[in-house]
């Protein structure tokens, strides 16, 4: 799976720079039942769960690059370094808050309503 480095500023951890695998990289090797895939589902999610039990929601349009085509991704690395909880870290490319930087990542959820 083909790593990416993107680098944000976020509230509370201030100019980061992250590596890790995208979102939709990772969905799609799972490859979950969600009428459309990855690639074009408007309506499916993900919800994200952390060590913490910390949540986020990352809409489908949000990574797909028909739609917004943010970077989504679950960092293995912060700033050259090991995430702190030993599993992925969860950044949303675009959010000005830490509120979906999600540390430890235990669990991603499929949905579509």
């Amino acid at each position: 799976m083909r790593s990416t480095s993107i680098t944000l500023r976020i509230v509370g951890h201030g100019v980061v720079t992250v590596t890790g695998a995208q979102l939709a990289a990772v969905i799609d090797l799972a490859q979950p039942t969600v009428t459309g895939g990855t690639s074009t589902s408007a309506s499916a999610y993900a919800l994200i769960t952390g060590v913490s039990g910390q949540m986020a929601v990352v809409a489908f349009p949000e990574f797909e690059k028909a739609f917004e085509g943010k970077n989504v991704l679950l960092a293995y690395l912060v700033n050259g370094k090991p995430v702190k909880a030993g599993a992925a870290t969860l950044v949303v490319q675009g959010d000005a808050t830490a509120g979906r930087f999600i540390e430890g990542v235990t669990h991603i959820a499929v949905a579509s309503p």
